[in-house]
C-alpha cells in the first residue's frame, strides 16, 4: 500500500497516517511507496513552502514511527536519503525488539465499509482516530457485519454519524473496565499509536505532543453553551477569588465550578456575569469566593453566541446548549475533544493557577510486577531523553520541548 497517495488533491491530517495503517492491517500489507519528496506538490509544499524539507521531514517521520508502532513489516519511503537520519531511533527499536513476540489484538472493534475507503470519505475514521489516540486506546478495523475479533470489548460504527468516544463513567459508551485496562495514559493535547505485548512485558509507541500539528491555542469555545472542562481540575481545597481566560471574540461570559458525583454533575459555584470588553488576556475578581475541592472541573457559560474564548485540540470538554442546570446527569452532555485557555486563582495570587491539567505525566501501568526498561526517545533532536527500570508502572513526566516521540518499553 501507498502512504503518499492520502494527499494527492490536497493535505491530510495527521491522523490520516494511522487510518491509513489500520486499513492495511485488514490484510497483510505492507507499505511500498511511501513519501515522495516534491511528487504532486507533495505534503512539503501544502504545510511549510519556506521550509519544504522540514515539513516533508515530519512527514516521514510520522509515517514511519507509525507503521512502526503499528508493526508494518516493511516501510518504504522514495527518496529518504534526503533524510535518512530519521531512521536512527528507528533502528535502535528494531534490532532492540523480540519480533517474534505475540502482541495483543486491540480492544476495540470500529465497522466501516465501502463508502470509508476513498480518501474522500475517511472523515468519519479521521475523526475517531484523534479522538482514540487522545484517551489512547486502539482499535481494529472490522467490516461490515463481520464478526469482531476474540476479546473485542467494545464496538463503534464509523457507518453511522460521528459521536465523541468516551467511557461510561464520563457519559459515555466505552467500558470503564476498559479504561482499566490500558497500558498507557497521555497528558490532554497528547496523543499515541502502540502496540502491547501478549505477556504485557513490550510496548511500541509513537507519541505526538501537543503542537506537533499545530495544536496549540488555535480554536475556539463560544456560546450559548454551558461547558466543562475535564481536563482542568482544582489543584487542591480551598476557596476561589479571582479567575482568567482569553478572549477572542468580546461578549459575557460566566465562570463555572462543577463536581463530579457519580453519574450526575454538580455546580459548585459560579461567579457574576463578566464582559470581555476586548481580544486578549482578561482577569476578574470574584465578589463572592467560591467554595472549591480538589478535584473539582473548571467550567463556564457564554450566553451570546458571537462571543468565544480560546481553546485547543485536545482534552476532553463537556457542553450543553444554553445555561445547566445546578444537577445534570452526564448523559444528557455531549463531548468534544477540546481544552479551554481558563485559569482560577486565590488570595489575589497572580503568579500560579491553582488548577492542574489531569495527568499532566505520562503514565504506564498494567505491566507485570517484574523489571522492566523503558526508554523515551524525542525524534526530532534523535536521542533518548528518558530511561530507566520500573515494575508494573511508572509516571514518566512529559517533556517540555519537542513535538514526536517513541516510548519503548522492553523486559530488562
Amino acid at each position: 500500500m501507498r502512504t503518499y497517495h492520502i494527499e494527492w488533491l490536497k493535505p491530510q491530517p495527521p491522523e490520516s497516517v494511522g487510518v491509513q495503517f489500520k486499513l492495511a492491517a485488514m490484510g497483510d500489507i505492507f507499505m511500498g511507496e511511501g513519501c515522495f519528496y516534491g511528487f504532486l506538490g507533495g505534503h512539503h509544499q501544502y504545510m511549510n513552502p519556506e521550509m519544504p524539507i522540514d515539513s516533508y521531514r515530519r512527514r516521514v517521520r510520522e509515517t514511519i514511527y507509525t507503521g512502526l508502532a503499528h508493526r508494518n513489516p516493511i516501510l518504504l519511503t522514495w527518496e529518504e536519503r534526503i533524510v535518512e537520519d530519521e531512521r536512527d531511533v528507528f533502528e535502535q527499536i528494531r534490532k532492540a525488539v523480540d519480533w517474534t513476540t505475540p502482541f495483543q489484538r486491540p480492544p476495540l472493534a470500529i465497522r466501516v465499509d465501502a463508502t470509508l475507503m476513498p480518501v474522500a470519505g475517511r472523515q468519519p475514521l479521521f475523526r475517531y482516530e484523534k479522538a482514540l489516540a487522545q484517551i489512547p486506546v486502539e482499535a481494529v478495523y472490522v467490516w461490515e457485519d463481520e464478526p469482531v475479533p476474540p476479546g473485542t470489548m467494545a464496538t463503534l460504527d464509523a457507518r453511522l454519524p460521528f459521536v465523541e468516544p468516551a467511557f461510561v463513567s464520563e457519559g459515555g459508551t466505552l467500558p470503564d473496565e476498559l479504561k482499566s485496562r490500558l497500558p498507557l495514559a497521555v497528558p490532554a493535547g497528547w496523543s499515541a499509536n502502540y502496540s502491547w505485548s501478549e505477556d504485557r512485558r513490550t510496548l511500541l509507541a509513537f507519541l505526538r505532543g501537543p503542537n506537533a500539528a499545530g495544536q496549540d491555542w488555535n480554536t475556539a469555545e463560544g456560546g450559548d453553551y454551558t461547558c466543562v472542562d475535564t481536563t482542568l481540575r482544582i489543584e487542591k481545597d480551598g476557596p476561589i477569588d479571582a479567575w482568567e481566560t482569553r478572549c477572542l471574540k468580546p461578549g459575557s461570559i460566566q465562570l463555572r465550578i462543577y463536581r463530579q458525583k457519580g453519574n450526575e454533575l454538580v455546580l459548585v459555584g459560579r461567579s457574576e456575569m463578566v464582559d470581555m470588553a476586548a481580544p486578549g488576556r482578561c482577569r476578574f475578581t470574584l465578589k463572592q469566593p467560591i467554595a472549591a475541592s480538589q478535584g473539582d472541573l473548571l467550567g463556564f457559560y457564554i450566553p451570546d453566541k458571537d462571543t468565544e474564548i480560546a481553546a485547543r485540540h485536545g482534552g476532553r470538554m463537556l457542553f450543553v446548549e444554553g445555561s445547566a442546570a445546578e444537577h445534570s446527569a452526564l448523559s444528557g452532555w455531549q463531548t468534544e475533544a477540546k481544552s479551554a485557555d481558563l485559569a482560577v486563582f486565590r488570595n489575589g495570587d497572580r503568579a500560579r493557577p491553582r488548577v492542574s491539567r489531569e495527568d499532566p505525566d505520562l503514565v504506564l501501568r498494567n505491566f507485570p510486577d517484574e523489571e522492566l526498561h523503558v526508554q523515551l526517545f524525542d525524534l526530532g533532536t534523535r536521542r533518548p531523553v528518558l530511561q530507566g527500570d520500573f515494575r508494573h508502572a511508572r509516571n514518566l513526566p512529559s517533556p517540555p520541548q519537542g513535538d514526536h516521540f517513541f516510548l519503548l518499553v522492553l523486559p530488562r
